[in-house]
């Protein structure tokens, strides 16, 4: 109902502060039958109305009906310069312009052989390493959307005016999403397109595609593997469908979280295989 009269005074302009009232209230009364709780805490949380900007919403905007003020305090930990211009890992030191670290400088890191740049939002701590556990293993898809956003800023920071074609979220094995029933991956992402068009006014020139890339074998989780391990693990667990839609595309992979960077290197090895012209990686968070 509160959608229907939403779409109703959209059409209105003169409707505005009507619709913006109806819609506040109505969010309130439902609020008031059915409180929202705390995702870590379970304690109910008392309904403030936090506008969301289409272009950049703080974290608080994002998260405020999904986590108590005490929740929250623990903190969001965004990744900002200075840091390194290839692989994006932020350095000690918060004073300075971005510049490439020893490892990209010096090419000891095989993983930035075979991805472009790597970019994160936030660093895999406090509430944000809460939020992905709660996504993927506790299986609260309601934060796919506003951690999603976030992820967007740093799209829109990196990648929106690069040359791009196809935005690829890192596959789950098909055994794997059965019993998870979902891939966080792409939740993450799949509102990219919608969101790229409300901030820039036209259709992106890329598209969001998770059929081109699968996991052909079903690896052990990477957890408690260490780097070489997390390697032998993941090796040859990739296949392309379509080469054909990959041959001379530059692609952007995503995923949830970047540790070792073993996964990501072998899934673009295997773009690479197919002919693909770059590869990139965008992450919620970095390790």
């Amino acid at each position: 109902m509160l959608r229907l009269w939403k779409d109703h005074l959209r059409d209105h302009p003169k409707h505005e502060l009507i619709s913006k009232f109806l819609l506040c209230a109505g969010k309130r009364a439902l609020a008031a039958l059915f409180p929202y709780k705390c995702l870590v805490c379970g304690r109910y949380i008392r309904f403030r109305p936090q506008p969301v900007t289409s272009v950049s919403p703080t974290v608080e905007q994002l998260l405020s009906l999904l986590f108590c003020p005490a929740c929250l305090e623990t903190g969001v930990n965004p990744i900002e310069s200075p840091l390194c211009t290839r692989c994006g890992k932020p350095f000690a030191s918060r004073t300075g312009s971005d510049h490439p670290c020893s490892d990209c400088f010096y090419g000891s890191n095989p993983t930035h052989d075979r991805i472009g740049r790597i970019r994160a939002f936030g660093n895999y701590d406090a509430l944000l390493k809460e939020s992905i556990h709660l996504l993927k293993y506790g299986k609260k898809t309601s934060l796919a959307r506003p951690l999603g956003r976030l992820m967007f800023q740093t799209f829109q920071r990196n990648f929106v005016t690069g040359p791009l074609h196809v935005i690829v979220p890192v596959p789950l094995h098909r055994k794997r999403l059965v019993k998870r029933g979902f891939n966080q991956a792409y939740l993450l992402i799949h509102e990219f397109s919608r969101l790229f068009k409300a901030w820039a006014g036209v259709v992106p020139g890329w598209t969001v595609s998770n059929r081109l890339l699968f996991r052909s074998r079903n690896t052990l989780s990477q957890t408690g593997f260490d780097k070489a391990g997390r390697a032998e693990n993941i090796k040859g667990a990739f296949r392309v469908k379509h080469p054909a839609k990959v041959k001379g595309k530059r692609i952007m992979l995503t995923d949830d979280v970047y540790t070792t960077g073993a996964t990501a290197t072998e899934a673009a090895s295997t773009l690479f295989k197919a002919g693909a012209r770059s590869v990139d990686l965008l992450v919620l968070a970095r390790a």
